[in-house]
């Protein structure tokens, strides 16, 4: 059986560790951190992080990210797109409940933590980013994971 060299997981055939997303060489059968910079890693005359960090900026950038090629194409910039989407609409979700329960409870305070809490995930996941990870925000994380990944199995 063959198995990540980044985290260990079990490899189960695929371009990419299901675990930590580590790209798989086929040659030796290990995997390798696929978010390094440089040329191999520029699309369009921008870097993987620059493009991961632009994800995040609002949902606009996000989505012209999934449509328009080369970056549709890619991994590291799907996930991230599909991530910041995620917290958008997590972020929106919060909101309208805790606007609703704040006439309930605290007044408030309730919805002032959720939206400090979604914005310190939004905040990491951008730097995160730029450092060139794949930081998957609690939850959201694994959704927008499976939905990168989603195009290299087909």
């Amino acid at each position: 059986m063959k198995y990540c060299t980044q985290c260990g997981a079990e490899l189960a055939g695929t371009r990419y560790c299901g675990q930590c997303g580590a790209r798989v060489d086929h040659a030796s059968g290990t995997a390798r951190n696929e978010a390094g910079t440089g040329a191999e890693s520029e699309l369009g005359g921008f870097d993987e992080r620059q493009i991961g960090l632009l994800a995040y900026f609002t949902p606009v950038p996000a989505l012209a990210l999934l449509i328009i090629e080369p970056y549709s194409q890619n991994r590291f910039a799907r996930f991230h797109s599909y991530q910041c989407l995620l917290l958008t609409l997590a972020s929106i979700i919060l909101a309208a409940l805790t606007w609703t329960l704040s006439f309930v409870f605290l007044e408030g305070l309730l919805s002032n933590l959720m939206h400090l809490v979604v914005a310190a995930c939004w905040v990491r996941a951008a730097y995160m980013a730029w450092q060139g990870h794949m930081w998957q925000v609690p939850i959201i994380g694994e959704l927008a994971r499976r939905k990168a990944n989603w195009l290299d199995l087909l």
